[in-house]
Formats: C-alpha cells, structure tokens, sequence
C-alpha cells in the first residue's frame, strides 16, 4: 500500500515540475519579452505559436506545452514526451476553442478504454497509469477556451471579463470552473544559451 502510494506521489510530482519543451527544440518562456495582442488585432495569427502551461499553484510550467498550429491544429504534451495529445481550434468571436482528439497516438476516447481496461487487471503500474490519466483527462476536459488575458501577452483558459464569484454570494462554481481559473498559456520561444 506504501508503495502505491508513493508511486502515485511521484508520478503526480513528475506531471506538475517541470523541467525542459518538447525534446526535440530547445524552448523558453519568453515572459515580458512576448509579443502583446493589440486589440482589433488577428487572434488567429497572435494564438499560433509555442506556449508553456502556467499554473497558478505551480508556476511556469515548461515540459506542459501547445503548439497551437496556423492549420487549425495543436499538440500538447508534457513529462518531457510521457503523453502527447492532439486536436482542432478555431476562432469563435473573442476567444478559441479546443477540441481534444488524440492522445499518445489513439482517438480520445479508445486510449481512455484501454488504460481503463488495464487498470481492470489491477496491476500496480495499470492504477497509477489510470490515476495519472484520469486526472489528465479531467484538466484537460476543463481546458477548452482560450482568451486573450487582460495583460495581452498571456492566454487563459478562464474568461477574463466573467465576473468572479465571491465567497458567501451562495453560487458555488463546478470543480472545472475552479481548475480552468487563472490557467495560463505564456509564448515560449528559442532557448538562450
């Protein structure tokens, strides 16, 4: 039982640090040095590039990445190349959607069935595979709208002009809502050595 334990700690520890982009590229956030979004301005042409995850609890998060592609395509992937998901956007009005279609390679919904099967057989590997993916599949299913955030050079996964629930004004919002909350993409670009 110690065990799964702390395989589960370490293979959640292993999702939220990150430690280097897409392997093949040398990435860095570009911080304030990103370009801005000017209002009026293509959000088809500001979204395409490279971005980085920046959590709000976490950070900067440099091994979760999209590559938000011209074609109407991204890719998204984490633990230095562990998972590799894939899909469609488009401009809808002020913000972009995703749709997730892909991951490791199988539609969506065919990799959930198989890592589901295999957490069946009980195996110690198939549960913590399960967990991790289970998790993933929950964020990422939370993660579906883009912005362009209030700073112009950030996008968020959350609507920067919806108006934020206090405590005590008796709506609480969904767990999704919570986790999409202040989720950012920040450009990245060419590593400086």
């Amino acid at each position: 039982m110690k065990l799964t334990i702390i395989g589960i700690i370490l293979t959640l520890g292993l999702f939220l640090v990150g430690c280097g982009a897409k392997a093949e590229e040398t990435k860095a956030p570009l911080g304030d040095a990103a370009q801005a979004f000017t209002e009026g301005g293509d959000l088809k042409a500001f979204v395409t590039g490279d971005w980085c995850i920046v959590d709000p609890d976490a950070g900067v998060m440099k091994s979760r990445y999209y590559t938000i592609k011209g074609d109407g395509t991204f890719e998204c992937g984490g633990n230095n190349g562990e998972w590799k998901s894939t899909g469609t956007w488009q401009v809808t009005g002020t913000n972009v959607a995703l749709r997730y279609e892909t991951m490791k390679g199988k539609s969506w919904e065919d990799y959930r069935a198989e890592y589901k099967k295999d957490e069946e057989g009980g195996g110690q590997v198939s549960v913590q595979r399960a967990l991790f993916y289970d998790g993933l599949y929950k964020e990422m299913e939370g993660l579906t709208q883009l912005w362009v955030d209030t700073d112009k050079k950030h996008l968020t996964f959350s609507d920067p002009n919806a108006p934020v629930i206090q405590p005590g004004e008796g709506e609480i919002p969904n767990i999704e809502a919570l986790m999409s909350r202040n989720t950012k993409l920040e450009r990245t670009g060419p590593a400086k050595s």
